[in-house]
């Protein structure tokens, strides 16, 4: 149509004409081809904004979504916060106020939620262990840890102390941003009234308890370990806590017990005796007793070591042993005794029978020198032989008591000739006495006990060769200053 016009006006209005309308033409269509890509573009951008509608319903829906998930989350954390049986509060990091405490918080620490607020942490924890939770606290707001567990006792509102294990942690919602502390508190009161109770019957135990793990590190020790380093008798508590059995025992003790100490580890229950010999040069012995720990799951954590000072129990089952020893040495000369005694009253009764004939043949033979010189050496003989079996016989207490006075210079040297064959050859026998020394009023049998056993006892104190001396004075009786007869 465009070619008709053009050719129509150059007809009726010459060059002129058909110019303007060429030119008229021209910007025409390029109108035309402005409005069809305008249009274009419209229907695009429509395009775009029906679907950016869409995205923006999508998101808008979403962002619904995503609030109702939120509030259902804090919903369900609130509840978690509030229902925990753990302890839950929100410390301020700059002041280290409350802001938040749930109801397991309050029942704990014993106040309400509006006193809470008004407190500061330190404000409920009791001051004995206010430098170890300030140290750990200090580390977490530096960024050393991320978290700390600390057991200590909180000031309840009454006054009372609780023991409570502390976690306390940071939270960071981003690297810049301020910290958040958390503080769960657990109530561990009555775990540590058992555990004092168990400390106190391991304190009150008579030996030194202590509990090694698996690796062969002291874990526990009672009271008696500073008791018996105060007494010189070990180390101190600081010297074994934390430390390798190794490192605490000598080296030849070392060895010498870990025997034991594997027996343990494999399950089985080990007890011993060892000397131990300290440094001021006393010997002590001790009791040791290995015994496996074994858990709850079957397996064994550790071992148990109590050890107990038997040094009076031993020295005393020494002396025991030797008073045992004694008693059958005693019981043995006693059989012996009886046993010579019998013997000798036997031959006593046929020495008298010899002593009696001889008598008779000594009246028979008196105008025979010869043959009554030989029966009186018989005699006389015999007279020896019955003061020997006279002296058998007190050493075995068959005679009755019968008082008599005696003379020490004739007794005493007739005893000591019996002895002679008792001590040792090393050992010497005197007799030191008076000039004129009394004569005593006794038992002859018991008298010759007497000094039978002053030279016994003397005999058994000398190691060796050595010299006993028997001695005899004067004293007057206590009753009587002029008597002649010391009784």
């Amino acid at each position: 149509g465009w070619n008709h016009s053009w050719f129509q006006s150059a007809l009726y209005f010459g060059g002129n004409g058909s110019a303007i309308l060429g030119l008229a033409g021209i910007l025409t269509y390029i109108i035309a081809l402005r409005q069809q890509d305008l249009t274009r573009s419209l229907e695009l951008r429509t395009e775009e904004l029906f679907a950016a509608q869409r995205q923006l319903e999508n998101d808008l829906q979403l962002l619904s979504t995503a609030e109702a998930q939120l509030r259902t989350s804090d919903t369900r954390f609130r509840a978690i916060f509030e229902q925990a049986a753990i302890g839950a509060t929100i410390v301020e990091p700059h002041n280290l106020h409350f802001s938040e405490a749930n109801g397991s918080a309050i029942r704990i620490l014993g106040y309400s939620f509006s006193e809470l607020k008004t407190l500061t942490l330190s404000q409920i924890i009791h001051p004995d262990d206010d430098e170890s939770y300030r140290e750990s606290l200090l580390r977490l707001l530096a960024g050393d840890v991320q978290e700390y567990s600390i057991e200590l006792r909180c000031i309840r509102r009454d006054g009372s102390l609780i023991w409570v294990n502390q976690m306390m942690s940071a939270v960071r919602s981003d690297v810049n941003s301020p910290a958040m502390l958390i503080a769960l508190f657990e109530d561990i009161q009555d775990r540590k009234s058992v555990e004092q109770r168990l400390q106190v019957l391991a304190d009150s135990l008579p030996g030194l308890l202590l509990y090694v793990d698996r690796s062969l590190v002291i874990q526990f020790v009672n009271a008696m370990g500073d008791k018996w380093h105060s007494q010189g008798l070990g180390p101190a508590t600081d010297d074994m806590l934390g430390h390798h059995i190794q490192d605490v025992l000598a080296p030849e003790r070392y060895q010498y017990v870990l025997p034991w100490i594997n027996r343990a580890l494999a399950g089985e229950t080990a007890e011993f005796m060892m000397p131990e010999l300290l440094i001021n040069g006393e010997t002590r012995f001790r009791s040791i007793i290995h015994s496996p720990h074994f858990a709850e799951d079957g397996s064994m954590p550790g071992i148990f070591v109590l050890v107990m000072d038997i040094t009076d129990r031993r020295r005393a089952e020494l002396k025991r042993d030797e008073l045992e020893r004694h008693l059958m040495e005693a019981q043995k000369m006693e059989a012996v005794g009886t046993l010579a005694g019998g013997i000798a009253h036997d031959y006593n009764n046929m020495l008298q029978v010899i002593m009696g004939h001889s008598e008779i043949l000594l009246l028979q033979t008196r105008d025979q020198p010869m043959i009554a010189e030989q029966i009186s050496a018989i005699q006389s003989a015999a007279r020896r032989s019955s003061d020997l079996t006279h002296q058998l016989l007190a050493f075995a207490r068959r005679q009755t008591i019968a008082r008599m006075v005696v003379d020490l210079n004739e007794t005493v040297p007739r005893m000591l000739k019996l002895m002679r064959r008792v001590v040792k050859d090393q050992v010497e026998l005197t007799w030191i006495h008076a000039p004129e020394l009394w004569p005593i009023l006794i038992d002859p049998a018991q008298w010759d006990q007497i000094v039978a056993n002053l030279v016994v006892n003397a005999r058994a104190a000398i190691d060796g060769p050595g010299t006993i001396r028997l001695t005899a004075y004067n004293r007057p009786a206590l009753n009587s200053s002029n008597s002649s007869i010391a009784r």
